[in-house]
């Protein structure tokens, strides 16, 4: 391909390509008349504006030392939290071991309950038999014709007794004596005489 420079024709082997906008050597410049436009010179004096970043730098380091403090706060308020979060575990262990003792106790109160209620039924049924054994000597008490009918029943029973007594001692010597006449017998039956 060609490249058309002013006048003249270059390969596309040449190494530099010269683009058409670039005036060639032979062609001179021209003058133009070329408006400037003045620019104000920078202005040297910014205290102004280093004021304001300045308050402004101020400003934001006073929010940044509240933000601290606020993050410190926190930081002590969740370490606050932790003791507390770990009291309450151990509060929670001991409650859950005290639970655990009150439902021994309470099997405990539950038996001793059955026991208490078993020994109310006899000490009822002793009241009883106590009230029935006070009325009966209440009766004896207030009817001597009573005790003393029970009190001749004895001496008469007493007698019996003594007889029988008697009669026993008197059945066993007879006894005795019988065994002894009988084994003499019995001897003079072996002994030839």
């Amino acid at each position: 391909m060609d490249v058309e420079i002013g006048e003249k024709r270059l390969e596309t082997a040449a190494p530099f390509i010269i683009p058409a906008f670039v005036p060639p050597e032979q062609r001179p410049v021209k003058k133009c008349d070329i408006e400037v436009q003045t620019v104000e010179p920078y202005i040297t004096d910014r205290t102004d504006e280093v004021l304001t970043l300045k308050k402004g730098n101020s400003s934001l380091l006073h929010q940044l030392e509240a933000k601290k403090k606020r993050v410190n706060e926190l930081e002590t308020q969740m370490e606050e939290f932790t003791d507390a979060l770990e009291s309450m575990k151990g509060a929670i262990k001991q409650l859950q071991e005290v639970a655990s003792g009150t439902q021994v106790l309470e099997d405990k109160v539950v038996i001793a309950g059955r026991e208490i209620e078993e020994l109310t039924n006899e000490n009822l049924k002793l009241k009883a038999e106590m009230e029935s054994i006070k009325s009966s000597v209440n009766e004896n008490e207030t009817n001597p014709a009573d005790r003393g009918r029970l009190l001749m029943r004895i001496d008469e029973l007493h007698n019996e007794l003594r007889a029988a007594k008697g009669t026993v001692a008197r059945a066993t010597v007879r006894f005795f004596g019988l065994l002894s006449a009988f084994s003499y017998h019995r001897l003079e039956l072996f002994i030839p005489g």
